[in-house]
């Protein structure tokens, strides 16, 4: 039997903590209200997760149809210079939960926004497998500490 990756957020949950160092954070996700309707909101929710890591990180926001986040997990963590992805993850949890949508998120711990070829790569793999298994891949966001880059809002991907 497979076991389930934890979610870092469910918004049924009473946790108010960070996950990496288990202080209360303010802004943490709180309510089913979060709506992950825009790179800017999502990098809101997602900048206390990445804030001062000195790795990369990738995680799969599953949302309902509204675009309310249902879960955040923790999908992949790599080093200085990239992560390594199972291309699968983000969709097979998004199976599991069962999400209408996919949203994709990855830190730079450079601080550059700046989408590298393979992040360009990647996010074209993830949208072509969404619109295989009926779970389409809403954005894919590069957040920093200072900023973030959204492929949905530079209309390089339609979600």
């Amino acid at each position: 039997m497979r076991r389930r990756r934890k979610a870092l957020y469910r918004p049924d949950s009473a946790r108010r903590d960070c996950p990496h160092c288990g202080e209360a954070i303010a802004g943490y996700p709180r309510s089913t209200k979060d709506v992950a309707s825009s790179g800017e909101a999502v990098a809101k929710l997602m900048r206390p997760l990445v804030r001062g890591l000195d790795h990369e990180e990738a995680f799969a926001v599953l949302v309902n149809p509204q675009l309310r986040v249902r879960r955040i997990v923790r999908i992949s963590i790599g080093s200085l210079a990239g992560a390594f992805l199972n291309m699968r993850a983000p969709f097979v949890e998004a199976i599991r939960d069962p999400a209408h949508g996919v949203i994709f998120v990855h830190n730079h711990p450079s601080g550059d926004t700046t989408p590298s070829k393979e992040d360009r790569e990647l996010t074209f793999k993830l949208a072509e497998m969404g619109r295989l298994l009926g779970i389409p891949l809403i954005d894919s966001v590069i957040v920093c500490d200072e900023g973030y880059f959204s492929f949905r809002d530079a209309n390089i991907l339609r979600g």
